[in-house]
């Protein structure tokens, strides 16, 4: 006899393949599970942070370097090769740094898409911003230094309402990470022009030139670690509300 015939079977329910459809029974079904590039991003994060530390470490041997050349000291064969060899760590962490930026950047601006579209399928309504503007406001000049921070905190809050958990360090958090955010970009701004600076001027660059570069770039440092440490800790939050709803 069949399961279909079976009287003694209990009936089949229509609803058992919409929960596995959807992965999570309390999930709505248009609801992506982000799992996946929480993952994703919070290991892109990791990655800076230990690129951000060895680069840090190589300034403060290139700062060494630099000071002895500036104190007069004689420039030996031995002493040049390890300026040679600075330079070209620097360097290759610059290059890694870059490369890993750019998977990074495109990861974190899918997660906040994803994040603010979710939070939506959760039931948060009269939200200001879209799914595409929560990421759209990052290349707008000018509007970019405080529309992505509202967008952030929008998807923060919603995602605390919707799941109904206080978070009481959450807004914090997302100051101090927009703020450190801001620094950094003024840090590298500077360090930017001095650059520019230094390789498109006529004259001979000082050591001096160098050391101020160096100081900048190690000042630029903790201030990008503590920044990756905020936005890790905010991700993980949003995420562990959304996907206790």
């Amino acid at each position: 006899m069949s399961d279909d015939t079976n009287p003694y079977l209990p009936p089949s329910s229509n609803l058992e393949p919409n929960s596995k459809r959807s992965g999570h029974n309390n999930q709505p079904e248009n609801f992506r599970d982000p799992t996946k590039l929480t993952k994703t991003v919070s290991g892109l994060i990791l990655a800076g942070i230990v690129l951000i530390v060895i680069s840090w470490g190589f300034d403060l041997m290139e700062l060494s370097l630099l000071k002895t050349h500036q104190e007069g000291v004689e420039i030996t064969e031995s002493f040049q090769n390890q300026l040679e060899s600075s330079d070209v760590n620097q360097a290759i962490v610059g290059i890694l740094a870059l490369l890993l930026a750019i998977p990074q950047l495109i990861c974190i601006l899918m997660w906040i898409y994803r994040a603010n579209s979710n939070v939506r399928q959760l039931g948060a309504q009269n939200m200001q911003f879209t799914p595409r503007w929560s990421v759209g406001y990052y290349f707008i000049p000018i509007l970019n230094l405080w529309k992505p921070y509202y967008a952030m905190k929008e998807i923060y809050q919603c995602s605390q309402s919707v799941s109904r958990q206080p978070e009481k360090t959450g807004l914090l958090l997302l100051r101090v990470w927009w703020f450190l955010y801001i620094v950094s970009l003024i840090i590298s701004g500077i360090m930017g022009r001095d650059i520019w600076k230094l390789f498109t001027s006529t004259q001979e660059p000082s050591i001096e030139q160098f050391i101020n570069i160096n100081i900048l770039s190690q000042i630029s440092a903790p201030i990008g670690i503590a920044c990756s440490i905020t936005l890790l800790l905010i991700v993980k939050k949003i995420y562990r509300m959304q996907m206790a709803h």
